[in-house]
């Protein structure tokens, strides 16, 4: 997904930059829709590291 699309439709429902975890929450779709890992499915345990 579009980061600038993920944007918008935070603001539709009123989601601004204002809240806690906003952009831990545009990471995550980041994450999950493959944006960082075009190349391959997305493994939680594999593409995670602390």
């Amino acid at each position: 997904m579009n980061r600038n699309i993920m944007i918008q439709t935070l603001r539709r429902f009123k989601v601004t930059s204002g809240y806690k975890g906003y952009y831990y929450l545009l990471d995550a779709a980041d994450i999950i829709s493959g944006f960082h890992t075009k190349e391959k499915p997305f493994a939680t345990q594999n593409d995670i590291r602390l």
